[in-house]
């Protein structure tokens, strides 16, 4: 239904007919390899429907052996995910214009990955910081509050 084509149109089909062209010759290659030798593969596939919109799946592939060790059928499990995706492209593509306008304003960035609690600055922002050494910069989150936001706000920043 997601596609737009009726199943007589897909039955006996390769995926070609819904190839999206977004995925690299090499993505398609890896699924193949992987799935001959008898592994499961799973990835996030854009496909294009008969109206030409495209889609995405969350897209399960695990093949059949049988005794002998040979393959004998793959069951494919897709579940829609176009609409995480959508918000996932307008996510980035809001972030893309904040940093473009906050780099054109010579405004400064800082950005805080929470996975290492290190933040990356901007060369603009170590201009604005007058820094000797304007290049981008990271360091731990607690070393930049130490040196550049006044003790009695911290607390303020850290709710």
């Amino acid at each position: 239904a997601i596609s737009g084509y009726t199943k007589a149109e897909l039955l006996g089909k390769n995926h070609r007919i819904i190839n999206s062209g977004y995925h690299s010759k090499q993505f398609w290659v890896d699924m193949w390899k992987t799935i001959s030798q008898g592994k499961t593969w799973r990835a996030e596939v854009r496909n294009k429907a008969k109206d030409g919109s495209y889609y995405w799946v969350d897209t399960f592939i695990m093949p059949f052996v049988n005794e002998a060790g040979k393959i004998t059928d793959f069951l494919s499990v897709r579940n829609d995910i176009t609409q995480r995706k959508l918000k996932e492209e307008e996510r980035d593509a809001i972030a893309n214009r904040l940093h473009e306008a906050m780099h054109f304003g010579k405004m400064g960035i800082a950005e805080l990955s929470l996975d290492t609690n290190q933040l990356q600055l901007s060369k603009d922002l170590m201009l604005i910081l007058e820094e000797e050494e304007v290049s981008p910069c990271t360091m731990p989150l607690a070393a930049f509050l130490d040196k550049y936001v006044h003790q009695a706000d911290i607390p303020l920043i850290r709710k």
